[in-house]
């Protein structure tokens, strides 16, 4: 039987814990993913009329959208 059990998959021994536990790994690692790419665009309490970058360090710096005059 030390045979055949050699050459049982892996996976056939995972059990709901492991599953869970690498689904819990890989929705962390894509969300810290999606945070660092930039797409999620952070204004820090400011109005949706400004702009906030990172330089990298230190505080960010905002900077508000011109407005355009009435014609």
């Amino acid at each position: 039987m030390k045979f055949a059990r050699r050459f049982t998959p892996i996976w056939f021994e995972l059990r709901r814990s492991h599953i869970l536990a690498a689904l819990f790994a890989l929705a962390i690692l894509g969300g810290l993913l999606f945070a660092e790419t930039g797409w999620v665009k952070l204004n820090n309490g400011f109005g949706s009329d400004w702009d906030c970058a990172s330089p990298g360090s230190g505080d960010p710096v905002c900077i508000k959208k011109p407005t355009h005059p009435p014609q």
